[in-house]
């Protein structure tokens, strides 16, 4: 695996696709985010005043350093494509969006 059993529940609950159901968003709020399992052991308190040193901190060049980061060059940019035109009708479609 990737991450821990707490880590990757973690991800997924704040990730979670309706945001009604999206940890931090239930009643609880931040509590339920800060009592979730992949915190225990961690003080609140420090994390808040951001006391807690970092576990591993990348050495980065500058600012705008993506060396830490993913090769996506490969993949195309759509924004950069060209498509036909919508017709009246597919226009409709989108009228109140």
């Amino acid at each position: 695996d990737i991450c821990s059993k707490e880590a990757c529940d973690f991800m997924d609950r704040l990730l979670h696709k309706d945001p009604v159901l999206r940890l931090g968003s239930l009643a609880g709020g931040e509590n339920d985010i800060l009592k979730h399992p992949w915190f225990e052991g961690w003080d609140p308190k420090s994390i808040r005043r951001q006391k807690l040193k970092a576990p591993w901190v990348p050495n980065i060049k500058d600012p705008l350093d993506t060396s830490h980061f993913e090769d996506w060059d490969d993949v195309e940019d759509k924004t950069k494509c060209s498509y036909p035109p919508l017709s009246d009708k597919q226009e409709l479609i989108f009228e109140d969006f």
